[in-house]
């Protein structure tokens, strides 16, 4: 049987390279979405065992070559050094690119129900272990916190804002008008590489990035307002 190689970083930049063999090119990819991704990986055939690799007659150039078609969905047949042939069919990978595709958007939809809820006032902080807490719009005067079961009057809990949201930002970029004064919008960096999310009030939407994985979504323009207010004020104290 034809082998497909992972081929990944472990650990630090400069860390053990680690290959992992698998007999089909889905169980090799979602090894590595599942396992591999925070590092970087590659999937490709293993030259060391095949000869030759053809499509509709047509022989390939490389193992490389012949993996970029089998990606796309064709039949490549293999030609052992022992004259054996085997057909490996296209892959059937839409269904993991769909609910990778999926499960992205739901981490930026989170996102922007989170910076909703911070900005509506309605997270708070346990005075007794620390935890968030978002509380419901029928919360009476009592709340019991789920982390340490202690029961609190709503007014001896910490009201968070969108300034403790943004507490330990990464990067912030301004768009600045002509004034050289007023703020725009802003690109705030709230993760950074596996994966890469951004706030973008210009946009106004969350924005994911991660390899060549992509998505998006909406943040409520009123939100987005509030998040400008906020950057001003920081860019005043600048």
């Amino acid at each position: 049987m034809p082998k497909f190689i992972i081929t990944y970083g472990k650990g630090r930049p400069g860390g053990n390279i680690e290959r992992l063999s698998f007999e089909s090119y889905e169980k090799a990819y979602q090894y590595a979405a599942d396992n591999a991704r925070g590092w970087g990986f590659s999937v490709t055939l293993d030259e060391r065992v095949t000869k030759d690799y053809w499509i509709n007659g047509t022989q390939l150039a490389s193992a490389s070559e012949a993996m970029a078609a089998h990606r796309e969905g064709k039949d490549v047949v293999v030609w052992y050094h022992n004259s054996r042939t085997i057909t490996i069919p296209g892959a059937t990978v839409e269904r993991d690119r769909e609910k990778t595709d999926r499960e992205n958007r739901a981490h930026c939809r989170s996102i922007a129900q989170d910076l909703e809820s911070y900005a509506a006032g309605n997270v708070y902080r346990c005075p007794d272990c620390d935890a968030i807490l978002e509380l419901p719009d029928d919360v009476g005067d009592k709340y019991r916190c789920p982390d340490c079961g202690t029961v609190h009057e709503i007014d001896e809990l910490e009201q968070l804002s969108l300034w403790d949201y943004f507490d330990e930002t990464y990067d912030i970029k301004y768009l600045i008008d002509s004034d050289c004064k007023t703020v725009n919008s802003v690109k705030i960096c709230v993760a950074w590489g596996g994966p890469s999310i951004y706030i973008d009030t210009e946009s106004r939407a969350v924005e994911l990035y991660w390899w060549g994985d992509r998505a998006s979504y909406p943040i409520d323009h009123d939100v987005c307002g509030e998040i400008d207010d906020w950057a001003q004020e920081l860019f005043d104290c600048h």
